[in-house]
């Protein structure tokens, strides 16, 4: 057992896989920050007449369609190629949000005018920037996500295809304890309710939770008060 374990650390292919599987543990917090954050995050910042659910069947929509074509149009291409490739447009997708709300002030306006459920009068810009994110981050991991188990046998020595097969689940077990403490801490901070339980008016930097569900580092601001009469 020993030498079988000194064999796979001593191996070059293992630590190029312990750097993507490193990757994937950040990046796959946020389908569950789908679930878990971003329930009160939208109902905080969007306001309670944007329906999440049916947001998020934009992820969804994309990602059904897309990973049976990507496949077959780059099946020359490397499997690492691919991995790097999705997780750089996944993570990158998340600075959408950081944009300043009025570039999205023409596309709000056309999606108002589609007159969809979804979309009511009350739609706003942060709503359409946090929709294009949803779309770039589908698209990446429409990208990655069905090269991830070619990847780790292909990297994996001869022999050794069931053991990497196996730390690989590691990343996706390692978010499920983050995730908790993770959402809370995020909300608190940077999207907080007030004394009474009640939204704020704003919330100059809410797209800091995001940045932070990818590590990146911010300083924030005072949100500005606001009530409202319930939190779903």
């Amino acid at each position: 057992l020993k030498n079988h374990f000194l064999q796979v650390v001593r191996s070059k292919h293992f630590w190029k896989f312990i750097l993507i599987m490193i990757a994937l543990t950040f990046l796959g917090m946020v389908p569950f920050h789908f679930s878990y954050t971003l329930p009160k995050y939208g109902y905080r910042v969007f306001g309670e007449n944007i329906n999440i659910k049916e947001m998020l069947g934009i992820n969804a929509m994309i990602v059904t369609l897309i990973v049976p074509i990507i496949p077959a149009l780059t099946r020359t291409v490397k499997s690492y190629k691919m991995l790097i490739t999705g997780c750089l447009i996944s993570a990158a997708s998340i600075f959408m949000i950081v944009l300043p709300p009025s570039i999205w002030n023409s596309l709000t306006q056309i999606i108002i005018d589609i007159d969809f459920s979804i979309f009511p009068e009350s739609f706003k810009p942060e709503v359409t920037g946090f929709m294009v994110f949803l779309i770039f981050y589908s698209i990446g991991e429409a990208i990655w996500s069905p090269r991830l188990s070619q990847f780790i046998i292909e990297i994996a020595p001869k022999g050794q295809e069931a053991t990497y097969s196996g730390l690989s689940g590691i990343p996706f077990f390692i978010t499920k304890f983050l995730l908790g403490p993770t959402a809370g801490i995020l909300l608190s901070t940077f999207v907080p309710l007030d004394s009474d339980g009640f939204p704020f008016d704003s919330y100059p930097n809410h797209s800091y939770v995001w940045l932070w569900i990818v590590q990146v580092k911010q300083f924030w601001e005072f949100p500005k008060k606001r009530k409202s009469t319930s939190e779903v």
